[in-house]
């Protein structure tokens, strides 16, 4: 399956759950009518509240129709982890979404922007549309920094990756959720 990306797409990420999101970031793109992803994660000091969203905050800007992204709960590099101690991450970030009322995150960006093969196969059978590596654009990939996961290989050596990493996503949910079909946003 292949989804054109129309021209002048723009795609608002914003990573880590910090407070400045909800009070100055989420009430900024709704004055001017966008949507945005935050991807949400239990690292990198999530216990300090002053400077980091709690999860009823988060689970408000889902209702506000923004979309909840996975980030993995310790925000370490996924280069370094095991696929089950990623997995274990990103699993526990699924959970915590459930336990809220939030929609099962759909697409992932990795933390500090750093991949791995390993981390690819991961990730599809994990059912991710998407994962934003945040790598640097070049003209020959037309400046994207989001790719969908059966494009990373462009990126990093992506051996006995499933052939079609959408499969296990489309069997959990029985829908044909993926690249080219809206989510309504």
């Amino acid at each position: 399956m292949k989804a054109e990306i129309p021209d002048r797409l723009v795609v608002f990420t914003f990573d880590d759950g910090t407070r400045s999101n909800g009070e100055f970031v989420a009430p900024l793109l709704e004055r001017y009518g966008f949507g945005a992803t935050f991807y949400i994660t239990e690292g990198l000091g999530f216990e300090d509240k002053d400077h980091y969203l709690t999860w009823e905050e988060i689970r408000g800007l889902h209702e506000r129709g923004f979309e909840i992204g996975n980030h993995t709960r310790s925000h370490r590099d996924v280069s370094t982890l095991a696929p089950d101690q990623l997995k274990a991450d990103v699993e526990h970030v699924d959970r915590r979404c459930a336990a809220f009322g939030i929609a099962r995150p759909q697409t992932f960006c990795y933390p500090g922007y750093h991949t791995a093969a390993e981390a690819v196969t991961v990730l599809a059978e994990h059912g991710f549309a998407w994962a934003r590596c945040g790598c640097e654009p070049t003209p020959a990939d037309g400046g994207y920094t989001v790719i969908a996961l059966r494009d990373l290989s462009r990126y990093v050596s992506v051996a006995d990756a499933p052939a079609d990493p959408y499969a296990a996503q489309r069997r959990r949910q029985g829908t044909g959720y993926g690249p080219g079909v809206s989510s309504g946003r």
